[in-house]
């Protein structure tokens, strides 16, 4: 099973790395939470470049089967986020 890195622990490299307090880096950390969730709200894509991209999209409605039965069942139309790696994160981690 993979380790769970904790916001407290990033916080705290980050710190350590940027000489910033731990609050500021929790500050800035939700505010980036903040304003990329705004932004995917108001149907803007957010780049983060070398790192990730955020996009919300728009799942249409369908008709699935249920898998023991094979009733049909309708899926309503949502919204879902997308997040993709972009080329300088993902080589990095395939690097590894």
């Amino acid at each position: 099973m993979t380790e769970l890195l904790k916001k407290e622990e990033l916080v705290a490299a980050i710190a350590e790395e940027t000489n910033l307090t731990k609050a500021d880096v929790a500050r800035v950390i939700s505010s980036l939470e903040s304003n990329v969730t705004a932004a995917i709200i108001a149907g803007k894509q957010v780049k983060l470049p070398g790192f990730l991209a955020f996009d919300g999209k728009v799942s249409a409605a369908r008709t699935m089967r249920n898998p023991s039965t094979g009733e049909p069942i309708d899926v309503a139309e949502k919204k879902v986020v997308k997040i993709r790696p972009l080329t300088a994160f993902a080589e990095a981690v395939k690097a590894g």
